[in-house]
């Protein structure tokens, strides 16, 4: 521990602390309280005492709930963790007195008696060396998930973990990375905050560091396991960059920063860091909890190479959206909806009317069921759920709703693969996507011949009520655009849209892939995509591309995919290639192409 004298200690080397612990040195003080090394007379141990700060110690609420929260901390038991062995209350008067008993002597003070732990902190150890070589981290990153992991499997959760918490004991066996203060966090909720730390209250109260604090608890939700994650998060960038990813004039300024925007990458701040390293803190750092790792030690395998879960995305994350953009694009948005409700003649409009009407339909594909029998035809319901999109888009005539947000709510919503959707869920779809028009459907085999024969059955029910229309289209594998471009056509011909143009059939077939092979890994990519899995869709797509190099959508996808995975470079390339050929495609699909070279441009108005 640092052996620094405490601002405003209270302890004097020689004083007796609850009659059992003999003040040795102080060793430091911190936002809950002061440190003290001290030998235990009954034991004859030396130990750490930590006197809290007299908050902790004001009224019988607070003293018992850090009674319940120490004596669950003690259940964690592990060498990287600091062992808590009690609490007690201090009464100086009644000390010096040489008084032990009875309850008249004074309020007292709350004091933890805890593992002796000689080293500095982690925090002083950057402050004194700067940033850490990632090799030398990796050692103390494991440590810290292997007391993550341990704390986590006996329910406890340290809500305030930080660098300052982290103790580096040097020893004939190397460095041990101690982790300290777990579960005190949440026995201070409520209690005043120190000068050096910020309390943020709202409902149930929030006590944290500003700068290690993840997003949910800034909110002032429940802070759970992945927020201890995305501490740690915190805690490997600054090992491997020497500054913090969210710096800010104030601490709350610093804190409410991580709620609309992206932490920089790691890589700018230290230039030749390892892809992997920078991958797997952002990871630990993304703002959707389900986002990130599913335990510290997952932390641990993704740094050394292996393979683990991946994220459970509920949701697309935007990049870099600042909070003024993102406030434009609701207002921009809710002015669209009074518009688009004033255009609208009633509940009652059914599949083509609002086209007949002048305003476009939206329509979202759902997906389709794979009744086939045959697993290795599953890409078949992704590919034709994109396909059939980009022929709704087809002509300008309908606003087609994109398959990532489709994807989206399907999972916000728990869709499943239905035959059919019910009222209320038909509002809910339409409530989320906007869509006046679901279509959904399956697709069968039928016979064994070569192609593999196929029937696509499609339902389109309007959003507002009134009667689904049903068809289907029939074909093989081998013709699968031709499949695809028939049902367009009864697509459009069920919502009262004219027939293509000449050129507008022509910018059709452009937004599609030529051949079956390089759907299949156009739209595989897509969906490993929007699931988070950037390096399964990096290598999806990038064969799609080599199937197809004029294929331009597939290209813009890999931009993505390259940006999720940190190498600017090559999405910016990929990017440029899939701008330079979306010029014979529809309009909205090289507006959309367009969109996502200045996206990865970071050419956000």
């Amino acid at each position: 521990m640092e052996k620094a004298r405490p601002e405003r200690g209270e302890l004097e080397p020689g004083e007796l602390v609850a009659g059992r612990y003999r003040v040795v040195a102080p060793l430091g003080a911190g936002a809950m309280g002061e440190v003290y090394e001290a030998e235990d007379l009954e034991l004859g141990a030396p130990v750490a005492i930590k006197l809290l700060r007299p908050s902790a110690a004001e009224g019988g609420d607070l003293a018992a709930r850090f009674r319940r929260e120490v004596l669950l901390a003690r259940r964690v038991t592990h060498p990287n963790v600091c062992r808590i062995f009690d609490l007690g209350v201090h009464r100086p008067d009644r000390e010096k007195s040489g008084e032990r008993s009875g309850e008249e002597a004074g309020a007292g003070r709350l004091f933890l008696s805890m593992e002796l732990v000689r080293g500095e902190t982690l925090a002083a150890r950057l402050r004194g060396r700067g940033a850490f070589d990632p090799g030398e981290a990796l050692p103390v990153v494991c440590q810290l998930a292997a007391a993550l992991d341990a704390a986590h499997a006996a329910g406890v959760v340290h809500r305030d973990l930080k660098c300052a918490n982290v103790l580096l004991e040097e020893g004939p066996e190397g460095t041990r990375a101690v982790v300290t203060d777990f579960g005190l966090a949440r026995a201070l909720e409520g209690a005043a905050a120190a000068p050096d730390a910020l309390t943020l209250t709202v409902t149930g109260g929030v006590l944290g560091t500003p700068a290690y604090m993840s997003p949910e608890q800034v909110e002032g939700q429940p802070a759970g396991p992945a927020s201890d994650l995305y501490s740690l998060g915190v805690i490997l960038y600054e090992m491997v960059t020497g500054a913090l990813p969210f710096p800010g004039a104030s601490p709350l300024s610093a804190a409410v920063r991580r709620l609309r925007e992206e932490p920089p990458r790691p890589s700018l701040l230290r230039p030749g860091l390892d892809p992997l390293w920078e991958r797997t803190i952002l990871r630990c750092l993304a703002r959707d909890p389900a986002e990130r790792f599913r335990s510290a030690g997952e932390v641990e395998i993704a740094l050394t190479g292996g393979k683990v879960s991946p994220a459970r995305s509920r949701r697309p994350r935007w990049r870099r959206r600042s909070a003024a953009g993102a406030a434009a694009l609701v207002a921009l948005l809710a002015l669209a909806g009074v518009w688009w409700t004033a255009r609208r003649t009633g509940p009652e409009a059914g599949p083509g009317a609002s086209g007949r009407r002048g305003v476009r339909e939206a329509v979202a594909v759902l997906g389709f069921r794979n009744l086939t029998g045959r697993p290795e035809a599953a890409w078949l319901s992704s590919a034709l759920a994109e396909m059939l999109t980009t022929e709704a888009a087809a002509g300008g005539h309908l606003r087609a709703v994109g398959g990532e947000s489709v994807a989206r709510v399907r999972l916000d919503l728990g869709l499943g693969e239905p035959d059919a959707l019910a009222p209320e869920m038909l509002a809910r779809v339409r409530e989320q996507l906007g869509a006046d028009v679901v279509v959904l459907g399956s697709f069968s085999a039928l016979g064994p011949e070569a192609g593999h024969r196929l029937r696509v059955d499609l339902r389109l029910q309007p959003t507002r009520g009134g009667e689904a229309a049903l068809f289907d289209v029939e074909g093989t594998e081998i013709e699968l655009f031709d499949l695809v471009g028939r049902a367009g056509a009864r697509l459009r011909q069920q919502l009262g849209v004219d027939p293509l143009s000449s050129v507008e059939e022509g910018a059709r077939r452009a937004a599609l892939p030529r051949s079956a092979e390089a759907a299949r890994l156009y739209t595989e990519g897509l969906s490993a995509l929007r699931r988070r899995e950037a390096t399964a869709a990096r290598e999806l797509l990038a064969r799609a591309s080599e199937a197809e190099p004029a294929f331009a959508p597939a290209r813009a996808a890999l931009a993505r995919a390259w940006t999720e995975l940190g190498y600017q470079t090559a999405a910016l390339a990929e990017a440029e290639r899939a701008a330079e050929g979306a010029a014979g495609l529809p309009r909205a699909e090289a507006l959309r192409i367009e969109g996502v070279r200045h996206e990865v441009a970071e050419q956000w108005p």
